[in-house]
């Protein structure tokens, strides 16, 4: 073979510059600032439901909120997607998987090998006595392996996307338990302090029958004691709001101070629409099964295990063979060289690799059945508290029924005829009583419709609040602007 011309040694010699210079050149991809424990401390605490990213956002969904006015319940499942960080957690695994991805699909950079010899016991005789050579090392992967690579990166991917819906389910899921909550505590207070006065007005009475001397004064100090009582549970009550509230606002993602000034429309669950709480049908329950985020991010993991399967299947025979093609310069003469490194599977054929792959894929599919097992338990226990729930608002709306009118009864007879005030004063409080019965029947509905639309993940059963709109994107906030 006859030596290569100058021309081509010169070719050589600049790609082999070329490619350090352009290894020596390549920037390094920007480093994410890390956030110290009081930085994050300042931008939670400055976080606001007034902040300009967050009104751009929920203007971009069609919920935009006017100043002043309450906020519904979408708007603060919106504020919830925007805010909370266990979505931004989901998210970060979304960019991981896309990472993975790209590595599983990009080429292995080539490897530059340099050589240098020195014949130390010929030196004298030798035109030169250096042997100088370089070579460019190029790991060869099969169509096969790069394909089952990818095709793990791919489900896992799309196991991470999948994961983020499932996250934003279960914020919504907590968002509207809280949110009922606050319409409960609030609907509670006002009963208790409607009772507080119902106890002040029978106190009056028994103090005026004490003075004309027809009860006894211990008739008024026990009056007095319950009188006490009845304004600790008005106090109680107001605690129970105000926890509702930092409920809320640890579920929205901001301090409960960002609460603190805020409307809200709690008025949308005082009349329930017709049917709103109706079962949905059992094949939307079986749809679920098939068709949650949490399910089909299970299934996706399974993809991804026989993936890594096939991907070490194709290492039985070793790893990927190399080469590398490269000039030597030897005694004054230059020679091209052409080395490969070819793997000897003597000892093993992946074996053990294979059968690792293999039990992930078999702990995997397992999984997908535990998510499934877990999912129709929920469906089913949602369904069977909605049915519980609504025979107990049934029953006690029977009861508030017939206290009404009683008290429609008395009250009316007040005007025609008299009628003893201590026993008009047992009548209302009755009827608050039994209120109190409908407000915690109808409050156990809606927390039943809530995990069931969480376990059904919006199928068949509607939201809470006066509207059902859905999020069209997951947000990127940032809770600076």
């Amino acid at each position: 073979m006859p030596a290569p011309s100058a021309a081509a040694r010169a070719r050589l010699a600049g790609a082999l510059a070329a490619l350090l210079l352009l290894g020596a050149c390549a920037a390094p991809p920007p480093v994410r600032v890390a956030e110290t424990p009081a930085a994050g401390a300042g931008h939670w605490l400055a976080r606001g439901l007034q902040q300009p990213g967050l009104q751009r956002w929920l203007g971009a969904q069609g919920a935009q909120h006017a100043p002043g006015a309450a906020w519904s319940a979408r708007q603060l499942r919106l504020a919830a997607l925007y805010f909370h960080p266990s979505l931004r957690l989901a998210r970060d695994g979304v960019e991981l998987a896309r990472a993975d991805l790209r590595l599983a699909r990009q080429w292995p950079d080539p490897r530059l090998q340099l050589g240098f010899k020195y014949q130390a016991t010929q030196a004298a005789a030798l035109p030169s006595p250096w042997t100088i050579g370089a070579a460019i090392g190029l790991l060869l992967w099969s169509h096969e392996q790069r394909r089952a690579q990818e095709q793990r990166a791919e489900a896992g991917l799309r196991a991470a996307r999948l994961m983020l819906r499932a996250s934003a389910w279960h914020l919504r899921r907590q968002v509207d338990g809280a949110f009922v909550d606050c319409w409960t505590a609030r609907r509670e207070l006002a009963l208790q302090r409607q009772l507080l006065a119902v106890e002040l007005r029978r106190e009056q009475v028994l103090q005026q029958r004490e003075q004309q001397g027809w009860v006894s004064a211990w008739r008024v100090d026990e009056q007095r004691r319950v009188l006490r009582l009845q304004r600790r549970a008005v106090l109680d009550a107001q605690a129970g709001l105000e926890s509702a509230r930092l409920r809320l606002a640890a579920a929205v993602g901001v301090p409960g101070r960002a609460l603190h000034r805020e409307v809200l429309d709690l008025h949308s669950l005082d009349a329930p629409a017709p049917g709103r709480f109706r079962l949905p049908p059992r094949r939307l329950a079986q749809q679920a099964l098939q068709q949650r985020a949490d399910v089909q991010a299970a299934w996706q993991r399974v993809l991804a295990a026989r993936a890594e399967v096939q991907r070490q299947i194709s290492l039985r025979d070793g790893a990927p063979a190399s080469v590398a093609p490269g000039a030597e310069r030897d005694q004054g003469a230059n020679d091209l060289t052409l080395t490969a490194t070819l793997p000897l599977p003597l000892l093993n054929h992946h074996e053990g690799q294979i059968d690792a792959a293999r039990a992930r894929q078999a702990l995997a599919q397992d999984r997908l059945l535990e998510v499934q097992a877990r999912a129709a338990s929920r469906i089913e226990q949602a369904r069977a508290e909605l049915r519980a729930a609504d025979l107990a608002q049934r029953v006690a709306r029977q009861g508030w029924r017939r206290a009404r009118r009683a008290w429609v009864s008395a009250d009316a007879a007040t005007t025609r005829e008299w009628i003893d005030p201590l026993q008009r004063v047992l009548v209302r409080q009755r009827w608050l009583q039994a209120q109190q019965d409908l407000l915690r029947a109808r409050s156990r509905q809606w927390q039943a419709l809530v995990r069931l639309r969480a376990a059904l993940q919006g199928r068949g059963a509607p939201a809470i609040g006066a509207d059902t709109g859905r999020a069209r994107a997951l947000p990127t906030p940032d809770a600076q602007t």
